[in-house]
């Protein structure tokens, strides 16, 4: 699963519509619709605030996205790392 998807499945099972996701996010549900379904990239603020509003950490979502295979360390060197999201190409996190 991709980060949006593990954020979509966590806010399902938690019983969170994405209307008070969304509000909890400071975010419009429009855009968080758009986001978890893929059709737009997310920021890291906006996955740190969709996890805060889930309970979690963005590491946690990572985590769970890269055992499910969909994320890959891109360029890991003593330089920096990125996490890319395999199935859109995205760019998750850059360090």
């Amino acid at each position: 699963m991709t980060v949006a998807a593990e954020i979509k499945a966590l806010a399902r099972k938690r019983g969170v519509p994405q209307r008070l996701l969304a509000e909890q996010a400071r975010m419009s549900r429009a855009s968080v619709s758009l986001k978890l379904n893929g059709h737009r990239d997310m920021t890291l603020s906006e996955v740190e605030r969709l996890a805060a509003a889930l309970v979690t950490t963005p590491k946690a979502l990572i985590v769970r996205a890269e055992r499910t295979g969909a994320l890959t360390a891109v360029g890991d060197s003593s330089d920096g790392f990125t996490i890319q999201d395999k199935a859109s190409g995205s760019i998750i996190l850059q360090a």
